[in-house]
């Protein structure tokens, strides 16, 4: 599942792990255009709260279509939040979604909305005042949903499957500080999530550049009884 920025097209560098594990003669791969991305619609995303109805959308087209039952999802960036916010929305549709769901990869993941949206901002060299009310009008305006865009408080929903977190220390994108905040307001954090920290990477560029880890460990993972 790509991110914000990208579409279907950036899982495709995957095959090549699938293809060197033998993972592609246990698992088939779909790989959809999330809203706003390579040939889906234009629609709002707000930063990956939408993007769960497109996830549990893409889960109920294979489940029908192809005839799976078990789901293990790998998502990038922004796509990280949808996964979060799939297994913490209350629809009843959804329901039946997550108990599909057997596994969760998160690969340089947003873990934080409120904090990732200041930094780019102050990057952009917006005044932190003029972000601060953008954010809290927003929010104000809808049900204050962004404050749930933490990963702190959507681990809760997370913890009935296992979930394996892969980060780089040098994301200017989605920051490994973030995540190790996130992770230390946790009380068991260990128990819920497999982090697995790399030295040096570009944002959700992680398979590129360390390959033969990266591989490991999502086989590993994969292949691991739950």
């Amino acid at each position: 599942l790509h991110g914000r920025t990208s579409n279907r097209l950036r899982p495709l560098k995957l095959l090549k792990l699938y293809k060197m594990t033998g993972l592609y003669k246990e698992y088939a791969l779909f790989l959809p255009d999330l809203r706003n991305s390579g040939r889906s619609d234009t629609a709002n995303t707000l930063m990956g709260n939408e993007f769960a109805e497109d996830i549990h959308s893409a889960i109920v087209y294979v489940q029908k279509n192809f005839k799976k039952s078990e789901f293990i999802l790998h998502a990038y960036s922004m796509a990280a939040m949808g996964v979060q916010m799939l297994f913490n929305r209350e629809d009843t549709e959804f329901n039946k979604t997550k108990a599909l769901v057997k596994k969760v990869i998160f690969d340089s993941p947003l873990v934080n909305v409120k904090r990732t949206i200041n930094v780019e901002a102050k990057k952009g060299g917006i005044p932190g005042f003029i972000s601060s009310y953008a954010y809290w009008m927003y929010n104000k305006m809808n049900s204050n949903i962004l404050e749930k865009f933490k990963l702190h408080k959507t681990y809760v929903a997370l913890k009935t499957v296992p979930v394996l977190i892969l980060q780089s220390e040098t994301d200017e994108t989605t920051y490994a500080q973030f995540l190790k905040d996130e992770l230390a307001l946790i009380p068991d954090s260990i128990k819920c999530f497999n982090v697995h920290y790399f030295k040096d990477a570009r944002h959700a560029w992680l398979f590129v550049y360390y390959e033969k880890e990266y591989t490991r460990l999502v086989n590993d993972f994969i292949k691991s009884k739950p």
